[in-house]
Order: structure tokens, then C-alpha cells, then sequence
């Protein structure tokens, strides 16, 4: 316990307070273990404990360390295949599950020195590796003589996010998102960055696209799918404007030709969905991407002037002439 004196200066300047912790509390602590930082000091040799940590872009690593000699992992089976417990005690741990069935871009070397609880382990999620959606908590541990120590772990998925300067749609699938992308001569390509193991809309996204909006199966409102063809009339067969997979950690990039705008303005939608099987496979990242209409030139419009009839012409100048206005 803490002991605390409370002594009255000798000419009434207030109160001094001053705190004494007792050693004995100091030691218990680290006896029982401590948590600090993303690192798991476990001890279990007298009571069971449980500590939480948070996985984050900016924190992406926890490590755990357990004592005494002689403790095995929660679970069991830990050193030989990396599987991890999903509920919060270790009663539910009698079935244990492949990070990968959590976070499907999981990889077996996030995982550092696997002898655990022999030796310290640490997990690391790599930048550009965060899943796009909050995956069920998981935990371990270690456990000796009925006393248990777990860490229970949430990750906190990527954010979904469009970049203006760039035209870079990254989707997520904790919710449904919707963004808007104008496409012109001076910004003819966006990218779009789905993610691994999401599911892209419409299926076929390399020669077609939704003219409503997309949904976790198809395009919004039953609607087919309809071909680039009908908004690009020069869209090649075979090939089309995409680069790069949408579903891949670097996106895909769409880029319309200069010389393919015209002078009539369009929209279309694509996307994608959350993985399948996951429990964000019903939300959707929406975007719709308009294709600006090209402006005439000063030289187009001059052209356009000559093709005025004489008739029109002279109607023209005798307006002027008279001193009135007329429009043609």
C-alpha cells in the first residue's frame, strides 16, 4: 500500500504533501508482471493476469515475455504452428486458428523467435500491410500451474482515403465508403487501390463497369454491366486502359487517352468489396468517376464562325448597322 504523510509547513504556506510507496508494492508489481508500450512482461507464478495492446500503423509491434521457467504457450501448440486464440480466456482456446483465417494478408515471418514461451516473441505488421477492415481480436499467452497470463490483441485496420493530388482511391471496408474521381485532358488516370483478397465490382472491371453504383455482388439495382465502348468509343478490345490489379497492395491505375474525351460529359462506377467469408464482405468501396467534356478551343470556335451562311451574315451586319442586337 501507499503511504502518504501530510505535513503543514511551519509558516503557513500551505500544505507539502509528500508520498511514500511502499517497496514491498514496487516489487509485487513486477513480480506479477507489467504491460507498457506494447510490451508484455508475464509473470506466472502466483496469480493470472490479462493485458490488452492495440496493433497500429504507428505502433505496429507487441512483444511478450513469460517467467517463470517451466510455462507453456496459450495456446499450446504456438511454437509449432503460429495459431492464435480468438475470445478473451483461455478456456476458449481449446480451438485455436491460423492468423491468416483473421487477417488474410497475414505472413508467417510477422512472427519473430517462435520458441515461445522459452524465449521473448514479438509480432510486427509491415507498413502497407495493415488489413482494411477491424479483424476479430485474438490473443496468447503462457500459462503455468493454473495461473494464466494473455494478451489480448485488436488491430486497427487502415483507413479509407482518397488522395486529390495524386487521384488515389485507397478502399477499406469497415463501412461503406464512396468517393468521386473527375477524369480530364490534364488528369486523365486514378488509381484505384482495393487491396489484396477484396472483391472487385464489376468482376470484370478490365472491360466494363456499372452505370448506377456497385454492391457487394454486381452492379446496384440488378443493372448489367455495360462496356467501356459505350462511353469510349475507341476502347481497345482487348487489353483496355487499366494497368497493374486493383486487388493488390499497389491498386490499379485507369487512364483515358487525350484524345478520347469528347465534348459530351459521363459517369461510371467501379469498385470493390470487402474479402469474402470476412466480416466486412458486405461493405462496399464505391467510386464513381466522372469524365469531363472538353471545352472548344478559341481555334475551334473561329472554325465553327465560318461555317455561318451568308444569309446569316448579312442578317448580322445589318443588325449592327441598325444599331440593334441579334443573336444567331
Amino acid at each position: 500500500m501507499a503511504i502518504v504523510r501530510v505535513v503543514r509547513g511551519n509558516r503557513g504556506c500551505g500544505l507539502v504533501v509528500a508520498a511514500v510507496f511502499s517497496v514491498f508494492t514496487l516489487l509485487a508489481r513486477f513480480t506479477e508482471g507489467a504491460s507498457s508500450g506494447n510490451v508484455v512482461a508475464c509473470d506466472v507464478s502466483s496469480t493470472s493476469h490479462t493485458y490488452p495492446v492495440t496493433v497500429t500503423p504507428s505502433l505496429p509491434s507487441f512483444q511478450i515475455t513469460c517467467s517463470p521457467g517451466g510455462a507453456t504457450a496459450i495456446p499450446s501448440t504456438f511454437a509449432a504452428d503460429q495459431k492464435v486464440c480468438t475470445g478473451t480466456v483461455a478456456a476458449a482456446c481449446s480451438t485455436s486458428q491460423a492468423l491468416k483465417e483473421l487477417i488474410p494478408s497475414a505472413q508467417p515471418g510477422w512472427w519473430v523467435s517462435k520458441n515461445f514461451p522459452t524465449s521473448a516473441i514479438q509480432f510486427t505488421i509491415p507498413s502497407g500491410s495493415f488489413p482494411r477492415y477491424t479483424p476479430a481480436p485474438f490473443f496468447l499467452g503462457c500459462t503455468k500451474s493454473s495461473k494464466n497470463c494473455l494478451v489480448t490483441v485488436a488491430v486497427q485496420p487502415t483507413p479509407a482515403q482518397y488522395n486529390q493530388a495524386t487521384q488515389t482511391v485507397t478502399c477499406a471496408y469497415d463501412q461503406n465508403n464512396t468517393f468521386q474521381v473527375t477524369l480530364s485532358p490534364s488528369s486523365n488516370k486514378f488509381t484505384l487501390n482495393c487491396g489484396p483478397n477484396a472483391v472487385v465490382q464489376p468482376t470484370a472491371i478490365q472491360t466494363s463497369y456499372c452505370p448506377q453504383g456497385i454492391t457487394a455482388t454486381g452492379c446496384s439495382g440488378g443493372a448489367a454491366a455495360q462496356p467501356y465502348k459505350t462511353i469510349f468509343h475507341s476502347y481497345p478490345s482487348s487489353g483496355g486502359w487499366w494497368t497493374g490489379e486493383v486487388d493488390s497492395d499497389q491498386g490499379g491505375v485507369f487512364t483515358v487517352p487525350s484524345s478520347a474525351f469528347s465534348s459530351t460529359s459521363s459517369s461510371f462506377f467501379v469498385g470493390c468489396a470487402g474479402p469474402e467469408r470476412s466480416v466486412a464482405a458486405h461493405n462496399v468501396c464505391s467510386v464513381q468517376v466522372t469524365v469531363a467534356a472538353i471545352t472548344p478551343t478559341a481555334t475551334e470556335s473561329s472554325a465553327k464562325g465560318v461555317s455561318v451562311g451568308w444569309r446569316e451574315w448579312v442578317l448580322i451586319a445589318t443588325a449592327v448597322v441598325g444599331g440593334r442586337s441579334l443573336s444567331v
